[in-house]
């Protein structure tokens, strides 16, 4: 009976601090005046200029770690400069 009600202390003291969290981050994110622009049916309005353009692979080559080194990214960068300069012409 003791577990019940400490769990049940628990639960309500967590669901009380809940709210007022909340509603302390909304105010701190609404204090520098900046609205998120809405549609007219009150969805974040996503649009303007959106780009795909990236160097990032869909799928990592093989031999490559999890993450890339600088020199790695060095030569990947000037390949694609080269790629997009050829095309250009």
């Amino acid at each position: 009976m003791r577990y019940r009600v400490l769990l049940l202390a628990l639960c309500v003291s967590t669901t009380a601090v809940a709210p007022v969290s909340l509603s302390a981050a909304q105010a701190a994110s609404n204090a520098s005046g900046w609205v998120v622009p809405r549609t007219p049916d009150g969805h974040p309005d996503l649009q303007g200029n959106w780009s795909s353009g990236t160097l990032t692979p869909f799928q990592r080559p093989e031999g490559l770690g999890p993450a890339l080194a600088w020199e790695e990214v060095e030569r990947l960068e000037t390949r694609a400069g080269g790629r997009i300069e050829r095309a250009s012409r």
